[in-house]
Formats: C-alpha cells, structure tokens, sequence
C-alpha cells in the first residue's frame, strides 16, 4: 500500500477558504457589528474555530435555513474585520491598540486557543522575489539579535543567511552565492553551508 500525501493540504484550504472571505464566496452567516456593518462569514470555519459557534450555527437538518445571523452589538466592524482575518488564517497583523478588543471577541465566541503568542513584527524587508506568504521571526535578546526560520526553527545571525535559508524551504533556486558573515563564496548548496 502507499500513502499519498500532499504536505500543503492544510495550508491550501485556510489559503482558499481566506480567498473565500475575501471574495465573499459561498458565505452563510451574517454578522451585525456595532456601527450596523454587515461582515459576512462562513459556518464552517467559525465552528470549527469555537465549540459554542458550532451549536448555534451548524445546521442538522438539510430542510432549515442554511443562513444565519449573528449580532454583536458591542463590536466595531473594524475589530470584528481583523478577528476575522485571525480566524481564517491563523494570524493577523495589527495595531497594539486593537489586541485587547480583539482577544475580548475571541473570547466573548469562545474561540479555542485564540492567540497563543504575541510578536512584534519585524521592519519592512527589501524587495525581493520572495513569495509573500513567507515570514520572517526575529528574536530580540539581552545580547544579539538572531533571526529564526519559523518553518524549522534554525537561527541566523545575519538576515540575508535567512532569506537565503528561507529560499531552500520554498524551493527557490538561491541568488547570492555568498556568505555575509565570512565572506565566503559558495555553490549550489549553500544552505547546507548555513
């Protein structure tokens, strides 16, 4: 017997079900927030996400109404639109400002594990051919400042050794050939030289 397994599953369906929010695609619960904006939604992925959601928007029986609506009249758009985003793919970029409001919704649907870490994002990189998806994790210690792959937690001292790094974990044919610590000039496989 062979197992066949494709190592983006995951990532391709919190990729299309995202494009699906963004799209307003196949949405079946619409949300009332505070300022009467109507955010739209799907069942699915709110169940999923939050046991109490689940009870009250999955429906059991093919013959009730697949819609359904969901009130949260002391929620502004604008933080319900970004814990949205949280939900859908897993992490979200935003203002200090907005974290408290937005772990108060997390917990006002009783959403399982809503943020399990917090992270200053790191400054804007070059522009380079990277696909956009990529991150970046700088640690910030008492003595100097590494940088952490987040796909196999290997870290860097020099930024430009991640990207290199990063460029192998997406199958990118690496560009720069030479090390910036040491200056030296390697071949095709230098990853294995980091």
């Amino acid at each position: 017997m062979l197992l066949c397994h494709n190592g983006n599953h995951g990532k391709d369906i919190v990729t299309f079900m995202d494009e699906t929010r963004r799209r307003r695609m196949f949405e079946d619960v619409k949300i009332i927030c505070k300022d009467s904006a109507v955010l739209w939604a799907h069942a699915a992925v709110l169940g999923c996400l939050s046991p109490f959601l689940k009870s009250l928007l999955i429906v059991d029986s093919p013959e009730e109404d697949s819609s359904k609506t969901l009130v949260l009249p002391d929620v502004h758009s604008s933080v319900m639109k970004k814990t949205l985003e949280a939900l859908y793919k897993g992490n979200v970029t935003l203002q200090k400002s907005l974290v408290d409001p937005i772990l108060n919704v997390l917990q006002l649907l009783k959403c399982e594990t809503p943020c399990t870490e917090l992270k200053e994002s790191p400054p804007p990189l070059p522009p380079s051919h990277f696909h956009p998806s990529t991150l970046f994790v700088q640690t910030l210690g008492e003595e100097k400042s590494l940088n952490k792959c987040v796909m196999c937690s290997k870290t860097f001292l020099h930024p430009q050794n991640l990207k290199i790094h990063l460029q192998s974990h997406l199958g990118l044919q690496v560009q720069l050939k030479k090390c910036f610590s040491c200056k030296r000039v390697f071949g095709r496989n230098l990853e294995y030289e980091l």
